[in-house]
């Protein structure tokens, strides 16, 4: 379930039968920024992979859950009142065991997360 007070889906197409794009809000005020870094507010990576999840599972109207990140790079930081937009990027694959996600997160121009992963249903 979304952290609600966090962040908002604002949208989630389909580029394709097997990509997708989500648009993303965060409210820079939710508490979590109080403690994360105080007076340097910056977007805790796990909840970057929470939006994933939620995307993920709203596209294929099933609980998920990842059971292997086989590569994460967090290439920047996210502060929310300098660009409180995120969109994602995934594309996904039907394995025999769950799904592969080949994943990409931007704020404004750059990019913040690169991932791929296997995710299962819960």
């Amino acid at each position: 379930m979304a952290a609600l007070s966090l962040y908002n889906i604002e949208s989630l197409i389909s580029e394709n039968e097997f990509s997708y794009k989500a648009k993303i809000t965060i409210n820079p005020y939710d508490p979590v920024f109080k403690g994360h870094f105080p007076g340097q507010p910056v977007l805790p990576g796990v909840f970057t992979l929470a939006m994933f999840k939620e995307c993920v599972s709203i596209v294929l109207k099933s609980d998920l859950r990842f059971s292997e990140i086989k590569q994460c790079k967090f290439t920047g930081m996210v502060n929310p009142f300098v660009c409180n937009i995120l969109t994602l990027f995934f594309t996904l694959k039907k394995l025999e065991s769950g799904f592969y996600i080949e994943a990409r997160a931007e704020n404004g121009e750059r990019v913040i997360l690169k991932m791929s992963a296997l995710m299962v249903e819960n």
